[in-house]
């Protein structure tokens, strides 16, 4: 699923050290390195682009709701997931919440 994002490419960074608080609506490609404090939303930019998808780094960190078509996690999320497509859990992802998937992947480690 990685090449699948190098692809795509990232709109929006949440750079290591970073806060937000309050929902974050997005489109396209999100990573995410610092915390969000709130619900992450993704919303399809059209029926050509797809629909938004979320990398959360080893050092993400999600205190909410994620709603997205695909999803790459290898850090933290206090939430539940609805996504519409794949969810990829990677060795140090941590889901405290439940998952709503089409796909699921998990490598040695995750824990939910």
């Amino acid at each position: 699923m990685a090449d699948k994002y190098a692809l795509r490419g990232i709109d929006t960074l949440i750079a290591a050290g970073c806060q937000i608080e309050g929902d974050l609506l997005f489109q396209g490609g999100l990573r995410i390195d610092g915390h969000v404090k709130g619900h992450v939303k993704g919303c399809a930019q059209d029926d050509v682009t797809g629909h938004a998808y979320l990398v959360l780094g080893r050092s993400g960190r999600i205190s909410g709701g994620v709603w997205a078509g695909d999803v790459m996690i290898d850090g933290l999320v206090e939430g539940n997931l609805h996504i519409n497509g794949r969810v990829e859990l990677l060795s140090r992802a941590r889901i405290i919440g439940d998952i709503h998937y089409m796909s699921l992947s998990m490598q040695p480690g995750a824990t939910v």
